[in-house]
């Protein structure tokens, strides 16, 4: 019996194959048509689904559908009511899940290897704690439609216990997250989060250089050039690191040709989070050297430790809610930003201002662009 069903058994394999393997069925298809080519409206569906994959991270719900289906989902006033539905939903969660942890760099904590010998408090249970902490603090801001700034450089964080004495903090008892002023602690907000010191350090030591380019990437949205060809690597022996501080190798790294332009800015950003370990525990010495957080850069600007970098931040308003906007609208359109964007994130920005800079409403405004509501990026 099982040979005469061969045939039909190798038919329904290749016909699965075939579904499987179909762009249709492995991707969000936007057909074009006679009324909606390149830079042309998406239709009701199609808008719908756009809006629940940004939002939700899956397909839209039965309200969704049908507002896609009477055609009202076209509406502005329908489609934002719908956007404000959709972030206060339990569902939202997958904005922490996705974009968070996706942009803060967080999906390479799973890789991270801390010396056990160095760290040995380090563990399974940390790092979820360190991803969970991201999570929150995120979903927080649009639930709560905080300041945007309060993201960047607030007093606040979300910890339980294990992260709370991980961080040198008391007053916290429980597995239970909850909302904490940890500002006394240095701490708050982006700037200071466990997760992001530890995947921007190496597994001895902290790293400068990698948490200068996070900051200058993903807060400040002022990517670095690439490192020239041969730009050789700090030696990480114990002997290496206890004959000098670690701004003095970099120091002397720095003075090579071509490598003084990129490290200024690199290791004034870096510097300023000294104070915190490969693990994001704060300290005060680093081996036997005390931790020297001054820097000056290129600008002749001086910045020293955390509270120096918050305040730059903070400064750097405009700065910091333009890189939010571009990664928020990256993930949600599924594609590069191009100039026609970049122009429209130009103007999200000026009525994001007149709105008390907050993050619900720089979700609804995304949402209500042209880029999000039209295909590609052209007017």
């Amino acid at each position: 019996v099982r040979r005469n069903n061969e045939p039909y058994e190798r038919a329904i394999q290749v016909s699965m194959q075939a579904v499987l393997v179909n762009p249709h069925f492995l991707f969000r298809v936007e057909s074009p048509s006679a009324t909606t080519a390149h830079g042309g409206k998406l239709s009701a569906f199609e808008l719908a689904s756009r809006l629940s994959y940004f939002l939700w991270g899956t397909m839209p719900d039965v309200d969704l559908m049908a507002l896609a289906q009477s055609g009202q989902l076209l509406d502005p006033k329908v489609l934002e009511a719908q956007t404000r539905r959709m972030l206060l939903s339990p569902r939202a969660i997958a904005l922490g899940e996705d974009f968070a942890i996706q942009w803060l760099q967080l999906r390479r904590l799973d890789n991270v290897l801390p010396d056990p010998e160095l760290f040995p408090s380090w563990n399974e249970d940390l790092k979820r704690d360190m991803a969970t902490e991201a999570k929150l603090l995120f979903l927080d801001s649009i639930v709560q439609n905080r300041d945007v700034m309060e993201l960047a450089a607030g007093r606040f964080t979300f910890i339980n216990e294990r992260l709370a004495k991980h961080y040198g903090l008391s007053g916290v008892t429980g597995p239970e997250f909850r909302r904490v002023d940890v500002s006394a602690a240095n701490r708050g907000g982006l700037i200071g989060l466990g997760g992001v010191l530890t995947v921007t350090s190496n597994p001895n030591r902290t790293s400068p250089v990698k948490r200068g380019k996070w900051v200058m990437e993903e807060i400040l949205g002022a990517p670095p050039p690439p490192p020239p060809p041969d730009v050789g690597v700090l030696a990480d022996d114990r002997r290496a690191s206890t004959a000098k501080t670690i701004k003095d190798r970099l120091a002397e790294h720095r003075d090579k040709p071509g490598c003084v332009n990129c490290h200024r800015p690199l290791d004034a950003y870096g510097f300023s989070l000294e104070n915190f370990d490969a693990v994001g525990r704060w300290r005060t010495q680093d081996g036997p050297f005390p931790v020297d957080t001054a820097s000056e850069l290129p600008d002749g600007s001086k910045i020293t430790g955390v509270d120096g970098l918050r305040k730059l931040v903070q400064n750097r308003r405009g700065d910091f809610t333009r890189t939010l906007t571009e990664k928020l609208m990256i993930f949600g359109l599924g594609r590069g930003l191009s100039a026609v964007d970049h122009l429209e994130i130009d103007e999200i920005r000026q009525r994001l201002g007149k709105k008390g800079n907050r993050m619900q409403e720089l979700m609804v405004e995304i949402v209500l662009s042209r880029a999000f509501t039209h295909r590609g990026g052209g007017r």
